[in-house]
């Protein structure tokens, strides 16, 4: 008798289908199922990771990138791009190119990329505008972005800022200039100095004798005139032999108090108030006193000379007694004038000077500032020339804030000045902090009119 044969629910075959039962043989392996599972696992961490990279060299590279539509929309820029121009990646995705350039640029570009001639290479020099406002010199690199059917789809551009370049480019030629104009100051100096000497030692023999009243005036108008011109002459020996600063590690806070000490009973005179504010926790960096006082007594003398014509004003304001210094340890402490004593401020001629440290640790910085008439920008930017002066003739050589400029580069430091007209006039010293330590051993090339960096 035949058995009927139990077939697990796996094995039975449905009406109509071929039954092919499961053996050992037919088993995968899971060994090699792991295995595989594995290298598959770290391709995909390898994909992972070598993404990363790319992205971050896309993105770190130091030149920008951004890529355009045949409609001259960004369809991609990386994060040094976006940064160069002060905005963001998703800000810039989908906006035309040329709304970041300058407006004489719009037009040209645009017109290229509707043209009709075959795609090329181009590199060529535009300037693109901050988010602030300000100009970014560029280079641009574009080549034609071709799409799957071989046709131009836009373009990709790689841009160099060419800030720092100009930057240096006019510091070159700005030490070049003053180099040649030293030479020139020091010759003039040299042949002007022996026949001054003797005028003025002529007319003083001259004086020390009983000569006419009518000729006494007269040799007295030499001696005056020959020591007026002495004085440009040393002024031109300060600037074309500038000396090397001698440094020491000191605090910059009390250096502050020189100049106003000279200047005290001037201010006193004109009615001009003095505020001195000093940051907390100022470290201190090698610095010369000398000459740090002296670029301070000439901006401080520029600036009285500057307000002298509103000095009328402020007889109807209510203000601290002229001449008087504010010291505050920091800038919170500072008493806030309530609107109407703010209002009446205004009038009275004062001098703030603030001295500040960088968050970083790196530079501290001394403000000095004024609510003068303030300075016009075709005036402001030649400033520190050499022999440029706004001051009447025999009241100004015009080589103070050159000689000021001169001393604060030796310090390895900057100088430049802030204005709005008729708001009053910033002038900024930035010095670098360092310790005895950080002075480099060789001695420093003399004179930065004779090729000092700038």
């Amino acid at each position: 008798m035949n058995t009927p044969t139990q077939e697990s629910g796996t094995n039975r075959s449905k009406p109509g289908q071929q039954s092919s039962p499961v053996t050992d043989e037919a088993l995968p392996d899971a060994a090699l199922v792991a295995q595989l599972r594995a290298e598959l696992s770290a391709a995909e961490t390898r994909a992972v990771e070598s993404s990363a990279r790319l992205s971050e060299l896309f993105n770190e590279a130091p030149f920008g990138y951004y890529e355009l539509d045949t409609e001259g929309r960004v369809t991609r820029v990386n994060a040094t791009f976006s940064r160069m121009l002060g905005r963001s990646e998703p800000d810039m995705l989908g906006q035309h190119i040329w709304d970041f350039m300058e407006q004489e640029w719009m037009v040209r570009v645009s017109r290229a990329l509707a043209s009709d001639s075959p795609a090329r290479h181009y590199v060529y020099e535009r300037t693109f505008k901050h988010e602030d406002g300000g100009d970014v010199p560029t280079l641009i690199d574009s080549r034609p972005l071709n799409g799957d059917d071989g046709r131009t789809a836009g373009f990709r551009s790689t841009v160099q800022n060419l800030s720092e370049r100009r930057q240096i480019e006019h510091s070159l030629q700005e030490t070049s200039r003053l180099a040649s104009i030293g030479e020139l100051a020091a010759g003039v100096a040299h042949e002007l100095n022996n026949p001054l000497m003797t005028i003025s030692g002529y007319s003083e023999l001259l004086l020390s004798r009983d000569i006419q009243p009518s000729v006494r005036a007269l040799v007295e108008k030499i001696s005056e005139d020959a020591t007026r011109a002495a004085k440009v002459v040393r002024g031109l020996l300060s600037f074309a032999r500038s000396s090397d600063p001698e440094k020491r590690y000191a605090e910059v806070g009390p250096i502050l108090r020189h100049p106003l000490e000279f200047k005290q009973y001037d201010f006193r005179l004109n009615g001009i108030a003095v505020s001195v504010e000093v940051a907390e926790d100022v470290p201190r960096t090698m610095v010369d006193e000398n000459q740090v006082t002296q670029v301070l007594l000439n901006i401080l003398t520029n600036a009285e000379q500057a307000m002298i014509g509103r000095i009328s004003e402020s007889s109807v304001a209510e203000s601290p007694a002229p001449g008087s210094q504010v010291l505050a340890p920091t800038k919170a402490a500072a008493p806030v004038a309530a609107a109407p004593v703010a209002a009446a401020w205004v009038a009275v001629p004062k001098i703030e000077i603030d001295l500040t440290g960088d968050p970083d640790g790196e530079t501290l910085r001394i403000s000095v500032t004024d609510n003068g008439p303030g300075i016009k920008p075709e005036i402001l930017e030649r400033i520190f020339d050499p022999f440029f002066t706004t001051k009447e003739v025999g009241k100004g050589t015009g080589l103070g804030l050159s000689i000021c400029y001169g001393i604060i580069k030796r310090h390895d430091g900057k100088l430049w000045a802030e204005s709005v007209p008729g708001a009053g006039s910033t002038f900024h010293i930035e010095i670098p902090i360092r310790t005895p330590a950080d002075e480099p051993q060789m001695p420093a090339l003399r004179g930065w009119a004779q090729g000092d960096s700038a």
